[in-house]
């Protein structure tokens, strides 16, 4: 049967062949479309591209009964075909695009579990119909190849980050998601919730004392200005020490790392709490950048 089709005849008439991969294509090439899935394509091209090769299985499966008796056909060809049904069921469950149950019917009946009097290239039909309207009322998001570089990103800071910062993993993942989805504002919303992880581990290195009205708190429930101004207070303290190779390193690093901090709460963690500023991309990008390099620069210089 397959040999019959790779000829481009079935009982003494035209189909459209197979080439090696098992797609169906046409006289003047045509790649498998049926439905144009452009949106699904581009976003999960990996994925797509399986969607779509059981979509156009099915059209080509359709076209095969329309020329030749599926009861007809060798034992091997019935299940290679049927499997092609299943896989194309278990995509369409898998986006929820077949509410109808037409998939169910059209195994039964190709299975020989029930018996109908609607010819099998009907019910295909059925079944193809079907998908082409649930496809209508879902969305799918496009995603460029650069946005898509940003998208369930686990390390997008690093190897050396991913495993320094376990708790800021979740929000370092979300900033990168946000960007690939468009959520500029939120994504530079994420970053400085990462950077937030960096500031606390400075705090912590310079043991500083935080305090919110007279009494003691830990360096987890600190605002902001609390730590900063508490980091500001240690590294004063540091200045006055007797000069010393030791004392300059640590004025280098912390100074740096201080106003690292102080520099991003003042021009972008101010302005997306009290919603003074929405993100563009290039802005929201910026923001990634300079955390990352920041949490980058804290792995390097505070274990």
């Amino acid at each position: 049967m397959i040999a019959e089709l790779q000829t481009g005849q079935l009982n003494g008439n035209p189909v459209r062949s197979l080439p090696d991969d098992g797609l169906p294509t046409s006289e003047i090439g045509w790649p498998p479309r049926p439905f144009q899935i452009v949106s699904l394509l581009d976003m999960f091209s990996f994925d797509a591209h399986s969607f779509m090769h059981a979509m156009s299985r099915l059209q080509h499966f359709q076209r095969i009964l329309e020329v030749a008796d599926f009861w007809a056909l060798s034992d091997s060809d019935r299940t290679a075909y049927i499997s092609w049904v299943e896989t194309a069921d278990t995509w369409c469950a898998m986006y929820d695009l077949d509410d109808s149950g037409s998939f169910s019917r059209l195994l039964k009946v190709l299975k020989g579990e029930a018996k109908t009097k609607t010819p099998i290239p009907s019910l295909i039909l059925a079944v193809r119909s079907n998908i082409s309207h649930q496809l209508t009322q879902h969305r799918f998001m496009y995603m460029s190849d650069a946005e898509a570089t940003y998208y369930d990103q686990e390390r997008l800071f690093g190897n050396e980050v991913h495993e320094s910062f376990r708790d800021a993993r979740l929000d370092i993942s979300s900033a990168g998601n946000c960007i690939a989805c468009g959520l500029y504002t939120a994504s530079a919303y994420h970053s400085m919730r990462v950077a937030e992880f960096g500031l606390r581990r400075i705090a912590k290195k310079l043991r500083v004392k935080l305090t919110n009205r007279g009494k003691p708190i830990t360096v987890e429930y600190a605002t902001w200005d609390e730590a900063i101004t508490a980091c500001t207070n240690k590294i004063t303290d540091i200045r006055k020490k007797p000069v010393g190779k030791k004392k300059e390193e640590l004025l280098v690093f912390y100074s740096d790392a201080g106003q690292h901090c102080l520099f991003m709460k003042d021009i972008w963690r101010n302005n997306i709490s009290h919603t003074r500023k929405a993100y563009n991309q290039p802005e929201a990008i910026a923001v990634l950048e300079r955390v990352k390099d920041f949490m980058k620069f804290l792995v390097a210089n505070v274990p």
